[in-house]
């Protein structure tokens, strides 16, 4: 009856209850502040990559500039070679591609560190010359943005499918003068062309340190990514559909595991619609090693906090229960009829006072029981 009352041998006791409810409260504050300080980590890491991807957009932007100028220096340079304004001048001599070619010659050190392709196309887009290492080019009959530029005459630059490959175009119209001073003849437009290639990523990834890759619809033209990574890409469903991601902002992918930034830009056409897509791929390595070395501390400051943190608890719901538990006792005493046990009346507050009312009862009952 004593233990139903008291407290039976399967229900934990007030220490043990005290104990467990310090312990899971502790542990839990300390697992929100170990994910509080992770999340604090991987959210600074990320943070610089970011700041470091935004740093690294102007030096993709000098590398087209570069680009663009090269090409756009030669194709000057060769529109105003009265030679070349001779030739193409005339219909037939214009239509022969030896002459052409020996026409060409006079820039091909130019033409052979700056170009992968030239092209010349009349007044109506028609292609009559095209220069490439590649024999699909060749079989190119005509090119809508020539005629553009024909009608503006006005230099432009674009980006470009042609045959099976991706370029960035740089037109210049060739003019000659008429005999109203106000109207220029357009002989002939020269396109020199520099292709997106792994040569090409490849300088954009040394100079910026971040990885690229020119797509156009669902297709990777080239990147500076490793061959059997570029494989496993051609599967990710996040990059299948790079048009989908947002332009000009830092985005989450994962690419065979590893968790990266993707800023991707619009490569346009000279309608100014996007004609393929370029995409910087920043790790975030630097952020996983940092948040690898946080973690490995947490490890080892939060077990050392939680064995003091469990020491600290036995202590304190010790030293709370206690009086309880002499109070306990003196109270099964006194059920027993033993009014002579002492009770430890050094405890202050409530539990104090439950010592010292017992003592009292314990008298009166001592007293009344002498009476009778």
């Amino acid at each position: 009856m004593a233990d139903t009352l008291y407290g039976s041998k399967w229900s934990p006791s007030l220490r043990d209850k005290l104990f467990m409810s310090f312990s899971i409260l502790s542990v839990l504050i300390l697992i929100a502040a170990a994910w509080v300080i992770a999340t604090q980590v991987v959210t600074q890491g990320r943070q610089e990559v970011r700041d470091e991807m935004k740093a690294s957009v102007p030096i993709y932007n000098a590398v087209w500039e570069e680009q663009a100028g090269r090409l756009s220096a030669l194709g000057m340079a060769m529109a105003g070679s009265p030679i070349i304004k001779t030739i193409l001048g005339n219909p037939r001599a214009s239509r022969d591609k030896g002459t052409v070619r020996q026409m060409l010659s006079e820039f091909g050190q130019q033409l052979s560190e700056n170009a992968d392709l030239i092209m010349i196309s009349d007044g109506g887009g028609s292609v009559t010359f095209v220069e490439s290492n590649d024999p699909g080019l060749l079989q190119l009959k005509e090119l809508p943005d020539a005629r553009a530029v024909a009608e503006t005459q006005r230099p432009g630059q674009s980006f470009s499918i042609l045959g099976n490959k991706l370029f960035h175009l740089v037109l210049t119209p060739v003019l000659s003068h008429s005999q109203n001073r106000d109207f220029d003849n357009t002989l002939a437009v020269l396109i020199a062309g520099s292709e997106l290639n792994h040569v090409m990523a490849s300088e954009l990834q040394k100079r910026a340190h971040s990885d690229v890759l020119f797509f156009s619809g669902e297709r990777l033209y080239a990147s500076s990514l490793h061959p059997a990574i570029e494989t496993i890409l051609a599967g990710t469903p996040s990059l299948r559909a790079v048009g989908s991601l947002p332009l000009d902002q830092p985005t989450d992918i994962e690419i065979a595991g590893d968790n990266r930034l993707a800023f991707v830009r619009a490569l346009t056409g000279f309608d100014g619609h996007p004609v393929g897509y370029v995409v910087i791929l920043h790790a975030l390595g630097g952020a996983g090693k940092l948040l690898h070395a946080v973690s490995t501390k947490l490890v080892i400051i939060g077990t050392l906090s939680l064995i003091l943190v469990l020491a600290i608890s036995y202590f304190i719901a010790r030293h709370i229960t206690r009086p309880i538990e002499s109070l306990a006792a003196g109270a099964r005493e006194l059920g027993r009829g033993n009014y002579d046990h002492k009770l430890d009346l050094s405890t202050d507050g409530e539990v104090g006072q439950l010592a010292s009312a017992l003592i009292r009862c314990g008298s009166l009952s001592k007293k009344a029981r002498r009476c009778c």
